[in-house]
């Protein structure tokens, strides 16, 4: 572990030598001292979790030293940082995590920055890590990773996809307008009174669901998980928690785009995010939690 610990420090200090854009040298010559505390911790951290006993309870102590502030987007004033186990193996880089909660990529972004002048490679977005860096935006991320001094682990148990898309009702011609009492839904084109919602159509693929024509119901998804919490100085497990989170009975899917795999994902994303907040808030009581919901 310390040699695995002194070569990430090391390969972070080499590329300070590396020649590049002046404003992002700038940038990681102001802020990158600052940002090797907390990123030297993802290592620590991964190394506790390896062998901790899974969490049957919640439990957190105490966190001293003011309130802490986690953000899911705007992390101007945040001192906390979200991210997942899987990451913390290679800190410059992402794993591949389904339902991945904004904010998680801040961490392993700084380390990126700091080891080769790149974004996180993330294969989700395999394209995002040759983007090209700015200075400002560089200097705005590791000043908040300097920051950290909490970290919020969380360590996936199970995860189920949402899936298994069924058709519930498809629009069909109807020869006469529809009766009084006959179901009329916004969006629809019964305004007119030239179509219906037929009746179910059943298990179809999810290729089927595109188009304004259809509505299609899905197999709910379902994260759950443990949530570790660890102070960067001194470095230190302080407890965790449980998440549990499922998604919602009823989701929004635009059928004329096609992108239903997306919206189910980020309604999952949304419901694991919203769990966290209320789990952040019951058991650490100085933190100050928003974004995801």
């Amino acid at each position: 572990m310390r040699a695995r610990l002194s070569a990430f420090l090391a390969s972070v200090a080499t590329a300070a030598l590396l020649t590049g854009c002046p404003s992002v040298d700038r940038a990681l010559d102001q802020h990158g001292a600052a940002a090797k505390a907390p990123l030297a911790a993802l290592l620590l951290a991964h190394e506790d979790l390896r062998t901790r006993a899974p969490v049957t309870a919640d439990a957190v102590a105490p966190i001293e030293g003011g309130q802490i502030v986690l953000r899911g987007e705007d992390r101007s004033l945040a001192n906390a940082a979200v991210l997942y186990d899987e990451d913390l193996e290679k800190p410059a880089e992402l794993a591949n995590v389904y339902a991945r909660l904004e904010g998680s990529e801040a961490m392993p972004d700084c380390a990126a920055f700091l080891a080769h002048k790149t974004y996180a490679w993330d294969p989700a977005r395999k394209a995002h890590w040759s983007d090209e860096l700015f200075g400002p935006d560089v200097g705005k991320a590791l000043d908040f990773c300097g920051r950290v001094r909490t970290l919020f682990v969380i360590r996936t148990l199970e995860l189920v996809k949402p899936g298994n898309a069924r058709m519930d009702t498809r629009i069909v011609p109807s020869a006469a307008p529809l009766d009084a009492g006959a179901r009329k839904d916004a969006g629809s084109p019964n305004d007119a009174g030239t179509s219906t919602w037929g009746p179910p159509v059943g298990l179809v693929s999810e290729s089927a669901c595109r188009g304004a024509d259809v509505r299609c119901r899905f197999d709910g998804g379902h994260v759950k998980a443990e949530v570790h919490v660890f102070t960067v100085q001194p470095f230190a497990h302080k407890g965790a928690f449980l998440l549990d989170a499922e998604s919602a009975t009823s989701v929004p899917i635009s059928g004329d785009t096609g992108e239903h795999e997306s919206e189910l994902e980020r309604d999952l994303r949304r419901r694991v995010g919203a769990v966290l907040v209320e789990a952040v808030r019951k058991n650490i009581p100085n933190a100050d939690v928003r974004g995801w919901q």
